[in-house]
This record gives structure tokens, C-alpha cells and sequence, in this order.
């Protein structure tokens, strides 16, 4: 097969990789070909960022990399044969310049190596393909069609999380991933959703470390459960303001691992705002001279187009400090409507995705959520749920099917003893549960 392989010397397309060469051999390969001089430090990773390390006795295989697939190895500037120059300091000194230095100067393009640097020799026809990697000509994607047909939301959840903002004021962004299945009409059919530890602010949020993280994603794999999107809220913005550029970067990662690399997904992006709905009328809608305005939470759904999803893996665009726009890397060039430009708005990259509803017939969403500042998991909270059953028409097994319970007995059972309970959750006309459980669930509720 043929891999691509992006570096600080360019992208080289490497051809027949076999699916059983291990990571170590490729890169010898590589830096044999390319002149490049071995260290430690040269690592492959699945993206730029150099987080999804790959290990060096694993195989091409092992990553499930296909033909085209893009990898990228980090390679130290003193590594290359090249030579930076030389610069007069403040105080007079002769120094080296930085390899971003000296390649402002003489690089092929910013904070890359020089054309020399790379090979000695060049043809037209490898200058062109060369510079065409890094050149993106921007179209707007507004009425594409999407590769998710629907984001269908399970209506408690949903209000559930907007509830939550509204008793915050909407006055920070909030986040949370969306778990549920695709449905082979290419729908995210959502029936949960988990909002992880997080510092939120008007402008945005932080992702903090979720030590339940593992539990979270082994639970909804015991439920039949995969990661369908993620859904973000935030506070009143200017009309075209959709996205901000961090948001274009978190649905693009998104999808970037739902695809496994740059490839069609239905993963879909969620976004809850408020949206006016009328406003008071006569007097009576006048407070301090102002009229009051009613709001409804609103929710719509896109994705991000496969440009974008490119753009990001290359580390083309990054967010920067204008709303709603993404900042171009100098290593890049975007043309925008027959223009380079420095920045691109937002609006070029996302698709609309038509929203649905429907409840879900597996799940019960009644117990307090994780990493809320207003709710508390606590085994009160689960005995008054337990303690339903029999009212209303309530079972036990329906109170317990409950995703955030279930995430609040990981603290007390072991994974095994959980997927246990999820079987009789996903079946539960079939497989009953037992005696002994039943009891074991009353007990960590304190209910005896």
C-alpha cells in the first residue's frame, strides 16, 4: 500500500508498505531515503499533535492504516542536513538561527525546510505536486449533503441538559458526548448523554482529566453503545456567530476518531442555544424600559466537511482570537474566494443535519448527573430511585436501567459484575435479574 507521511521536511508518499512492517522498519526506511539522521526523539503518531503515539514493534496493520492513509513523524530540525546560518544577537553574539528563523527566509514555505534541504534536485512537476499539499481552496459547504441523515435526540436527555444551563443563566458553554447507535440509514440515534469533568467559561470550556473515562466508555460498550457526537451549549451569541473556532476543532477531532482518519462518518455535532421566541407586549413586557424577550432552547445539528476534517489532522487552521473564525498556518495557504487569506470563517466548514427525537426504550434518565456543580450521585439518591419501583407502574429493572446509576455502581462493582447487570438491562423481558443482585443493589443503596 501507499502511505503519506507528514514532517517538518514536507509529506512524502512512501509505496509498498506491507500490512505486516512494523513501525520501526518504516521509519528506517524513511530516514534512510530521506537522509534524515536517526534519534530517539522520532516518533510516528496518527496525528499531529503527536498524542496517538504508535509503537515501534506494532504493524501498519495493527493501526488499521489503509491505502493514502496520512501518519506523522516528528523529526527534530538538527536531525536534518541543513544548514540554519548564523545571526548577530542583542548583545553582539553570533548565534545560530532557529530553523523557523532561517526558514522565513529561505524555507520552501514558513517554518518548513528549504527546497535544497529536502533534494538536491527538482522538476517542475515535484515543485507543483509539492506546494499543492499545502494549498486548500475553500468552498462553502452550507448545502452539502451531510453523511449523517439525522441526529435523532432522546428528549429527556436533551431537556435535561438544557434544563442545567438554564438554572446556570446559559452564561458559560457546556459540553458533553453523545452515546447511543447508528442506524443503517446513517442516523445518530442519541440515548444518553455524559458531560465529563470540565472548566466552562463564556468563551468555552476546558476538558479536564476523567478518571471515570475508561468506565464510561466500557459501560456503554456493555450497553451496546458507541460514541454517536457530542452536543455543546453555550451562551447568547451575535447573530452568525455558530461556531467558534475550538468547536470546529472538537467536531472535527470527533470525527477524525469516529472515521479513524479522514473519511465519511455519520458523527454529528449538537449545538443547544437559546433562541428568542416572542417578545412580551403592551407594558407589561417592559422592565427598566426594555422589553422582555422569551427564550426556547434551540437545537441543531451539523458536521464538519471532510476539508476541514483534513485541515485540522494537517494542522492547517487552529483556533484564533476572532469569534467564529479559524486562523490559517503559515505553513499553509487557504484560498478563500479566489484569495489567500489569514483566517477562514467558520461558516465555510459546517454541513446542516436535520434534527429529530425519540424516547428511548432501553434507558431511564432520573438519576443525578457526574461533574455537575448542582447534583450529587449519592446511594440516597439511588435508594430513592430504587424505591420507586412498584409505583406508578415502575419495575425495579426499568428504575436501574439508568445510565449515571449504573455509572455510580462502577465505584462499588467491578466492570464483570456491571456488564452483568447491562445484559439484563439490554434484555430485559429474557434475562431477569437475579435474586442475589437485587439484594447486592439494595444493600449499596442502603435500603436494608
Amino acid at each position: 500500500m501507499l502511505l503519506r507521511v507528514r514532517s517538518k521536511m514536507g509529506t512524502w508518499r512512501v509505496e509498498g508498505v506491507e500490512p505486516g512492517t512494523t513501525i520501526k522498519a518504516l521509519r528506517s526506511r524513511i530516514l534512510s531515503e530521506h537522509g534524515v539522521s536517526p534519534h530517539p526523539s522520532q516518533i510516528f503518531s496518527l496525528d499531529p499533535a503527536g498524542k496517538r503515539v504508535m509503537d515501534d514493534e506494532q504493524t501498519v496493520k495493527s493501526f488499521n492504516l489503509q491505502h493514502g492513509d496520512l501518519v506523522h513523524l516528528a523529526i527534530r530540525e538538527e536531525d536534518c542536513a541543513h544548514e540554519a546560518g548564523k545571526k548577530i544577537a542583542a548583545d553582539g553574539s553570533i548565534v545560530n538561527k532557529t530553523h523557523l528563523e532561517a526558514s522565513r527566509v529561505k524555507g520552501f514555505r514558513p517554518g518548513m525546510m528549504s527546497l535544497r534541504s529536502m533534494k538536491m534536485h527538482w522538476t517542475l512537476t515535484d515543485f507543483v505536486e509539492l506546494d499543492a499539499q499545502f494549498e486548500y481552496k475553500i468552498k462553502a459547504q452550507k448545502n452539502e449533503t451531510p453523511w449523517c441523515t439525522k441526529a435523532i435526540m432522546e428528549p429527556i436527555c436533551g431537556n435535561d441538559f438544557q434544563s442545567y444551563m438554564r438554572r446556570v443563566g446559559f452564561n458559560q458553554c457546556r459540553m458533553g458526548y453523545l452515546y447511543g447507535q447508528f442506524t443503517e440509514a446513517k442516523e445518530a440515534k442519541v440515548e444518553v448523554l455524559y458531560e465529563p469533568p470540565q472548566e466552562s467559561t463564556h468563551e468555552g470550556f476546558e476538558l479536564l482529566e476523567d478518571p471515570r473515562a475508561e468506565k464510561v466508555e466500557a459501560l456503554a460498550a456493555a450497553l451496546g453503545l458507541v460514541r454517536v457526537g457530542w452536543i455543546f451549549a453555550h451562551p447568547p451569541r451575535e447573530e452568525g456567530f455558530v461556531f467558534s473556532g475550538l468547536e470546529v476543532v472538537q467536531a472535527a477531532m470527533g470525527q477524525l476518531e469516529a472515521a479513524n482518519g479522514v473519511k465519511e462518518t455519520p458523527f454529528v455535532t449538537v449545538r443547544v442555544s437559546l433562541a428568542p421566541v416572542e417578545k412580551a407586549g403592551g407594558e407589561e413586557g417592559k422592565e427598566g424600559g426594555k422589553e422582555e424577550v422569551a427564550t426556547v432552547a434551540h437545537f441543531d445539528a451539523f458536521q464538519v466537511s471532510l476539508q476541514c476534517m483534513e485541515m485540522v489532522a494537517e494542522g492547517a487552521i487552529e483556533p484564533g482570537r476572532e469569534p467564529g473564525a479559524m486562523l490559517v498556518n503559515e505553513s499553509f495557504t487557504a484560498i478563500v474566494e479566489g484569495k489567500p487569506a489569514p483566517m477562514v470563517d467558520v461558516n465555510f466548514f459546517l454541513v446542516n443535519v436535520p434534527v429529530g427525537s425519540a424516547e428511548s426504550s432501553l434507558l431511564t434518565h432520573r438519576f443525578p448527573k457526574a461533574n455537575r456543580l448542582d447534583e450529587l450521585p449519592s446511594a440516597a439518591a439511588m435508594a430513592a430511585q430504587l424505591g420507586e419501583a412498584g409505583k406508578a407502574g415502575w419495575r425495579f429493572i426499568d428504575l436501574m436501567s439508568d445510565f449515571h446509576l449504573l455509572l455510580f455502581l462502577t465505584d462499588f462493582l467491578d466492570m464483570e459484575e456491571v456488564a452483568v447487570l447491562c445484559r439484563s438491562v439490554r434484555e430485559k423481558e429474557t434475562v431477569p435479574l437475579g435474586a442475589g443482585h437485587v439484594d447486592l443493589l439494595r444493600a449499596i443503596a442502603g435500603m436494608e
